[in-house]
């Protein structure tokens, strides 16, 4: 082969390298993008469009969500909930309380890869209103065709895992 050839593929060689090195995120960028996407998704605003937010939870939660997720917070509800359900209850929050944000904080990302699952520990604080609290979620991460989704949400006292 000609020496421009060899220099043509060792620059491809070094080109792919710098992406995956640099540009490619991490499975835990990955997942800690999720939460990201899911705490501006039911952030609400006063006189926010609560048609555009739906419509914004909606689609986001596709991406976040598989079709059901294992729900654990003692003494309100346990068990699968559709992902719709959790769209209305979200969008609802909008309405009921007029502002709305989430934040995960002190966040822990354990990867099983093998499995291609994670388990996400964080304190979540949800503010609605003048009201708000935190506290502690574990939740289950499984990836399926290149996306991680929240297949369980365990709230603090649950002892779910």
């Amino acid at each position: 082969m000609k020496r421009s050839t060899w220099l043509a593929i060792l620059a491809a060689v070094l080109i792919a390298g710098v992406y995956v090195v640099v540009f490619r995120r991490s499975d835990e960028g990955k997942i800690r993008a999720q939460l990201g996407a899911l705490a501006a998704a039911v952030h609400a605003a006063p006189g926010e469009n609560p048609l555009f937010r739906a419509r914004r939870i909606q689609d986001t939660f596709a991406r976040v969500f598989p079709a059901d997720v294992q729900i654990d917070v003692p003494g309100v509800h346990e068990g699968l909930e559709p992902r719709s359900q959790l769209v209305a209850f979200a969008a609802g929050a909008g309405i009921q309380y007029g502002t709305v944000e989430l934040r995960f904080d002190a966040v822990t990302v354990e990867l099983e890869k093998p499995q291609r699952r994670a388990w996400v520990t964080s304190t979540a604080s949800a503010i609605g209103g003048d009201r708000g609290e935190s506290r502690e979620v574990v939740m289950r991460f499984v990836e399926s065709e290149g996306e991680w989704r929240i297949t369980s949400i365990a709230v603090a006292g649950s002892g779910q895992r």
